[in-house]
């Protein structure tokens, strides 16, 4: 059995979805090793769910591409997806959030 390349699809979108495969990738792997070493919370659980779902979607984008294409409901509910996710980034700025705890910030 050979498998052959899908020519159909343009280099950028190609390079797109391997970069998405990238992403994935490195936020499951490291959200795993956080895993491993106890570390269950949300800030471990939610990038590995979140890397996961880049993975999975860029294995299965054609998939995903019919499947919104295919009702009008389904392609308010992608771009809702989409904007729930752009509004909880822009949150883990507002909160606060610089990438750990401080002394300072402990105390106060």
């Amino acid at each position: 059995m050979t498998l052959k390349a899908d020519t159909s699809i343009s280099r950028p979108a190609r390079c797109a979805r391997a970069l998405l495969a990238l992403l994935g990738a490195l936020l499951l792997a490291d959200a795993l090793v956080l895993m491993r070493m106890g570390h269950f919370n949300v800030g471990v659980v939610l990038p590995a769910m979140l890397g996961a779902g880049a993975f999975g979607l860029s294995w299965k984008w054609r998939s995903v591409q019919h499947w919104r294409a295919s009702r009008p409901l389904n392609q308010r509910l992608w771009s809702l997806g989409w904007v729930v996710l752009a509004l909880w980034l822009i949150s883990l700025n507002r909160t606060g959030f610089r990438g750990g705890s401080t002394p300072e910030r402990i105390e106060s």
